[in-house]
């Protein structure tokens, strides 16, 4: 992982009063066309790391207002981060947030069960039939439920 990256991190762990300040970096660096997708990549994990702290209501409006901006494999990469962090109980909200950012294009239009790890497509599949579980109806693409 980049130092730069190590150093946000560090900063969400050591000065929680920063956290808006890293996801703001994170934004950047997660829709910039100038940054290398592996980096963008360890990005969405810092992001992911972020949203575990209990910072999730910011992370889930950004991952919906700039899901357009995002790579399809960064997208791809977010989704499946979650998916490997998160477990039940969820809350409505988060249910919601993850559910939408799930059916958006970017997302929907790169989600290949096959080109998955079978961990990755293990943890979206939990997920997902989690998320049904818990609000049903929420999920509606057959990619999604057939996962």
């Amino acid at each position: 992982m980049d130092t730069l990256l190590q150093l946000a991190q560090f900063v969400v762990d050591e000065h929680p009063l920063q956290r808006p300040v890293v996801l703001k970096f994170l934004e950047v660096v997660l829709t910039s066309k100038f940054v290398a997708e592996a980096l963008q990549k360890d990005a969405a994990q810092v992001l992911v790391y972020l949203m575990t702290t209990g910072f999730v209501h910011p992370i889930l409006k950004f991952m919906d207002v700039s899901s357009d901006r995002l790579q399809p494999a960064v997208a791809l990469a977010l989704a499946t981060h979650v998916a490997s962090v998160v477990s039940p109980p969820y809350s409505r909200p988060f249910v919601e947030g993850m559910a939408a950012f799930l059916h958006k294009p970017v997302v929907l239009e790169n989600l290949q069960p096959e080109k998955l790890s079978d961990e990755k497509r293990s943890n979206l599949k939990r997920l997902c039939s989690d998320f049904s579980k818990e609000v049903p109806g929420v999920l509606s693409d057959k990619k999604l439920l057939a996962l």
